[in-house]
């Protein structure tokens, strides 16, 4: 049986004790702090910030709707409150709302219907059980089993040069056993929705790490080593699809299969250095991920195997052997060569980029 996960079993348990505060207090409409708690409640610090401030705006704005709209509309109820509503999500579109309009919704609705004769007292209350489940539930997630998106990002980029190191390392075995059965072009898809799905969670995420950056990420050296991360994993998942769409290499004559042990030196380089950069220390109160020294010589010994490789690469291609070879392999080894430098040039500018931010 498997167990739930930590976020779960983190909500069960604070909800539960505010819940129980909440009956315990003589204030009375108590069951808004878990509401509050609940909703706000994501799977990082991040996700719970930015859903707590969505909610606290609409719920501002409701009151202010609230107020507003049934002082001054002298209408009969169903039109004053579709305009109500109607301005409640305008203005919620406004102010970039993208969950926190319902809350106003809601305020709007029940202000009217249910707490009319008693407004001066509700509203107070509602307001303050919502910002203390606001603040319980970002405290919650804090510091009970703390989950925090900067960390998540940081791993999942990790894990991403992993993955990304693997198929390198495997297209180079392919590369080195011509004769080995090819995949299917079910599987190659397959594959690449497989790496394609990786990073895309990747990005999905990126929104909340980048909300516990502060007021102000863009001036933040590890959000611009996000965006380097994600450049540099677009343009290797795509060398990786065009390189296993491409035939098996030719056997004959033995200038290519000098290239293809170069090329398969290149892949072995460039994995390396993938795997180097895994080394990391991606530590929650750094600024920016550092390579420890081993990686650092890792990450050296891999540029220089790879540049060797591309050199010569690059002269067996414009050697008088490569002549005998038909025009339409003539171009396959030119496209896989061109994907090969590519994607070599892509982790040269990422290693480059990413001294310049430690400066």
């Amino acid at each position: 049986m498997k167990l739930p996960p930590r976020q779960e079993w983190r909500l069960a348990l604070v909800t539960g004790l505010s819940t129980g505060f909440a009956v315990l207090s003589p204030l009375p409409d108590g069951y808004y702090m878990p509401m509050a708690i609940t909703a706000v409640m994501a799977g990082s610090y991040g996700g719970s910030y930015a859903l707590g401030r969505q909610r606290l705006l609409g719920s501002l704005m409701g009151v202010a709707i609230l107020l507003v709209c049934q002082s001054g509309l002298r209408l009969p109820l169903p039109l004053a409150l579709g305009i109500a509503l109607t301005l409640t999500r305008l203005l919620g579109g406004a102010l970039g709302l993208q969950s926190g309009y319902k809350v106003a919704g809601f305020i709007v609705v029940m202000g009217w219907l249910v707490h009319s004769s008693n407004l001066s007292s509700w509203i107070p209350l509602r307001l303050g059980w919502t910002c203390l489940g606001i603040v319980v539930g970002l405290l919650a997630v804090r510091w009970i089993w703390p989950s925090r998106a900067i960390q998540q990002q940081n791993d999942g980029c990790r894990r991403l040069m992993g993955t990304i190191a693997a198929a390198l390392r495997e297209e180079g075995q392919r590369l080195g056993s011509p004769l080995a059965p090819a995949a299917s072009p079910g599987e190659r898809r397959q594959r690449h929705r497989q790496d394609l799905t990786q990073l895309v969670a990747l990005r999905q995420g990126r929104p909340a790490a980048i909300t516990e950056l502060g007021l102000n990420p863009a001036r933040q050296p590890l959000h611009h080593l996000w965006q380097l991360c994600d450049a540099t994993f677009s343009l290797l998942l795509g060398t990786l699809d065009g390189l296993r769409s491409l035939p098996p290499p030719l056997l004959s004559p033995s200038a290519l299969v000098e290239l293809r042990m170069a090329e398969v030196r290149l892949l072995e380089a460039m994995a390396q250095r993938l795997e180097g950069w895994q080394t990391c220390r991606f530590a929650q109160d750094e600024p920016l991920p550092s390579l420890t020294a081993s990686g650092r010589q890792a990450g050296l010994q891999s540029q220089a195997l790879a540049l060797a490789a591309l050199r010569t690469c690059r002269e067996l291609l414009h050697s008088p052997a490569f002549e005998q070879v038909p025009n339409v392999r003539q171009r396959q080894v030119a496209r896989r060569l061109m994907l090969l430098e590519q994607a070599a040039e892509g982790l040269e500018t990422m290693d480059r980029r990413w001294q310049a931010l430690q400066a």
